[in-house]
């Protein structure tokens, strides 16, 4: 999944979260997808290789799961470490690589 292809990835996140994750890409807190793709957003194009390893958190509907998007690349990867194991697979399925 990739910030780039933001109808992809939404469209996967409620497939996951079901409706109510709404409300972390809408609202404007630090958890958010819209922070992460505004900090995102903030990197010069030629400046992204000095972030490597640098991620923005996103929660899940009720803060539970956790998605991290790569601030090089804007890939959205999905923690096992933070979910139940049939959660993870679904979101394997869907596309999502795990952090």
């Amino acid at each position: 999944m990739n910030i780039h292809k933001l109808n992809e990835l939404i469209a996967a996140l409620i497939e996951l979260e079901g409706d109510g994750i709404a409300s972390c890409w809408n609202g404007s807190g630090e958890y958010t997808l819209s922070n992460a793709i505004a900090k995102y957003n903030d990197i010069p194009e030629n400046e992204r290789a000095e972030y490597s390893g640098w991620y923005e958190c996103i929660y899940g509907n009720g803060g539970f799961s956790r998605y991290f998007v790569n601030m090089v690349n804007g890939e959205v990867t999905f923690s096992a470490y933070h979910s139940y194991p049939t959660k993870t697979a679904k979101a394997e399925s869907l596309g999502f690589n795990l952090h």
